[in-house]
């Protein structure tokens, strides 16, 4: 996952608004709307610390991209369940893939659109909570 849809999600299962995000970071909203958009990244170590600082969570997850990034996104957004329901699914897919009869890259699209869907019901639900 790109360091914007990390922060995205986080701030969303947080329950932050993009406003209380940058408080949160010392940062100004309309930076934290350039990294959700993929537009920029963080160029100072101390952004890093605070977000790491803040949601428990260590350095390396915020610069880095990794295949455990749906997960460890999904914990740190919404708790234990979060993460079990982020493993379900991927374990779910994965007992799909089990004869071969997908390419790699055709995996790895099947993924990527479980994982948008996922975030797009949690996003759902944040909203119908809000109300």
């Amino acid at each position: 996952m790109t360091f914007g849809n990390k922060l995205k999600q986080i701030r969303i299962g947080s329950h932050l608004t993009q406003e209380q995000m940058a408080d949160v970071i010392g940062v100004e909203r309309k930076t934290i709307a350039r990294y959700e958009n993929d537009e920029s990244v963080p160029r100072s170590a101390k952004t890093y610390e605070r977000l790491a600082e803040h949601f428990n969570s260590s350095i390396d997850f915020w610069k880095n991209d990794t295949p455990d990034d749906f997960q460890q996104t999904a914990a740190i957004a919404y708790g234990a369940d979060g993460k079990m329901q982020a493993q379900k699914l991927l374990e779910d897919a994965a007992g799909l893939f089990a004869g071969g009869a997908l390419s790699d890259e055709d995996k790895d699209a099947v993924f990527a659109a479980l994982q948008k869907v996922y975030w797009e019901i949690k996003v759902e639900k944040s909203k119908k909570e809000e109300k």
